[in-house]
């Protein structure tokens, strides 16, 4: 009936438990779900932070391209306009056409006047005034029929972009008549008809470049002193100009990894040269107030992972809090059932005794001895729990060693457990190697032994015999108790010695315990410096064995011989 009511109180209590673990789940599940969304909310905003910031450096790189093509187209005008303004005045003014010497003279003038630091823009390779009708040049170099018909028609076709306009500048491919890579600034003269003659400058694409457009990637700022500080352009930007076909005149730098980069286009009269500029991957700190925002995505991924993590460990010590509310409701059990037993025993005796139903003195004596016995086991297990308490919470026995006769002390123990064995039958038979001996807390290991001996009486059958041995393994001394039960699972030998846990077959049987025998066994052994195992007895069941540091200095004196002593009824 005690039973009954107990296991009854432990069901009571699944209810509470299962609801605190579902309250706890639903908890951490929702901390999970607000660690999730602040995430989500933390990228979302990192993400629309990084945007922006990205287009206020675009904008930037605009600004720089924009800026740098306004300025060189200008200039560009205005070293064409300024080379050839004496065409259209001559031919206003006098109906003649300029020398070319006086092409000459404004093209140095309009270079001086521009400021550029660009002598070789001064002589230009090619300076020519061409009938386009007649095909016939004046000027240097000397051309072939066939490449002033090329030129004419280079000068005179319509572009694939559109018509060509009067004055302008013109890159020619690579392969084409002049020059291998050459620009060229012409101005044409036409009458009702068509173009008739027309004025060409020409220079080397690469000389052209690295001095017209080199100058004024060093003498312009890119973008305004307010944003870039003191960072020269070479440290902020790369520009480059092409032709509008794909042809490199000019880049201020190799192309860099990354960065921005926005392009403009110059009108057809620049020869619609196309400026790309690129900002420096360092200066974009410098360009955004407090640099480029980081992806914190490895932070947020960690905070989750921290956040499941402790879940998942909360969840695990739930579980672990609901095993051990189970092993603690079993040890509950196990001792009510072990205080029982023996008290109902020995309140029923004395209530025989003291109401005079125990007639006959053989009657007396059997309850006295039973009395006895109870008291024993009661003893026994109130010792057994006391103890495991102290080394559970201490970790400390008796600071007291001395020398131990192994054999005395067996024989010590099995005076005591006599009365035990015979209530169930059993033999208890102990062969000891004479001389042995071991430095130890006797109480300590008197409680080892007797609580080997209760665990093979317990487990084991009725009538059974269990064996008491012990011997010498070089500087070890090693005690064995045997027993004729079922034995122990190799996969459960290790388990065995863990508090409050049991076999399932002996909760199955109904087997009383508390699951803290061996607990206390492994405590006092290890505390001792020794070490217990579990193992298969040769003739069936299970062997508990000890093995304990031996006594160095042991007089073989006070060693008795083997001891063969049986314990029964």
């Amino acid at each position: 009936m005690r039973r009954t009511r107990l296991q009854g109180r432990s069901d009571r209590n699944s209810p509470e438990q299962a609801r605190l673990i579902t309250w706890t789940g639903a908890f951490l599940a929702a901390t999970l779900c607000l660690a999730v969304w602040l995430a989500y909310e933390a990228v979302d905003s990192a993400r629309s932070h990084r945007e922006t910031a990205e287009a206020v450096v675009r904008d930037y790189v605009r600004v720089a391209a924009w800026t740098y093509r306004t300025r060189t187209a200008r200039d560009v005008g205005g070293l064409l306009e300024g080379t050839f303004q004496q065409v259209p005045r001559l031919l206003f003014e006098r109906q003649k056409l300029p020398e070319l010497e006086v092409i000459r003279t404004d093209l140095a003038a309009t270079v001086q006047e521009l400021g550029c630091e660009c002598p070789a823009l001064e002589q230009p390779a090619v300076l020519l005034r061409l009938n386009l009708r007649l095909l016939e040049a004046e000027g240097s170099p000397r051309l072939s029929a066939p490449q002033l018909s090329r030129l004419a028609d280079t000068l005179t076709a319509e572009p694939e972009i559109g018509i060509r306009p009067v004055r302008g500048l013109l890159v020619l491919p690579e392969g084409e008549v002049l020059l291998q890579r050459a620009v060229l600034g012409y101005e044409l003269v036409s009458d009702s008809i068509g173009p008739v003659w027309a004025y060409v400058i020409g220079f080397d694409a690469n000389e052209f470049g690295a001095t017209f457009f080199g100058h004024w990637y060093r003498a312009y700022e890119l973008v305004p002193g307010a944003i870039s500080g003191d960072l020269p352009n070479d440290s902020l930007a790369r520009v480059a100009v092409r032709s509008w076909t794909g042809a490199m005149l000019y880049q201020s730098a190799p192309p860099y990894r990354g960065g921005f980069s926005a392009s403009d286009t110059m009108g057809p009269v620049h020869g619609r040269l196309v400026v790309e500029a690129t900002i420096h991957p360092d200066a974009v700190s410098r360009l955004i107030i407090g640099g480029m925002p980081r992806s914190r995505l490895w932070l947020i991924v960690t905070l989750l992972s921290l956040t499941l993590a402790v879940g998942v460990v909360a969840q695990l010590q739930l579980r672990r809090e609901r095993q051990l509310g189970r092993l603690r409701d079993a040890f509950v059990s196990g001792v009510s059932h072990g205080l029982r037993t023996p008290l109902a025993q020995i309140r029923m005796f004395a209530e025989l005794q003291a109401e005079g139903k125990l007639r006959t003195e053989e009657e007396r004596a059997r309850a006295v001895s039973v009395i006895n016995r109870e008291a024993q086991r009661l003893t026994q297990l109130v010792e057994n729990i006391l103890l495991f308490s102290r080394l559970r919470y201490t970790g400390e026995t008796s600071s007291v060693r001395k020398s131990i006769v192994v054999s005395e002390l067996v024989a010590e123990v099995l005076e005591g457990f006599r009365s035990l064995a015979s209530a169930r039958q059993m033999t208890v038979t102990a062969r000891i190697d004479p001389g042995l001996g071991i430095l130890g807390d006797r109480d300590a290991l008197h409680r080892v032994v007797l609580n080997l001996l209760d665990n093979a009486a317990k487990y084991g059958p009725a009538g059974q015999t269990i064996m008491v041995t012990a011997g010498r393994r070089g500087p070890r001394t090693w005690v064995a108790v045997e027993d004729e039960g079922p034995g122990i699972p190799a996969e459960d030998r290790e388990r065995v010695w863990k508090a409050y846990l049991r076999l399932q077959r002996s909760v199955e049987a109904q087997v009383p315990g508390t699951g803290i025998g061996l607990a206390v066994v492994a405590h006092l052994v290890a505390a001792h410096g020794g070490q217990a195992w579990v193992e298969d007895s040769p003739g069936g069941g299970a062997r508990f064995v000890i093995e304990l540091p031996s006594t160095p200095d042991l007089n073989d004196e006070l060693a008795p011989q083997a001891v063969a002593r049986e314990a029964s009824e």
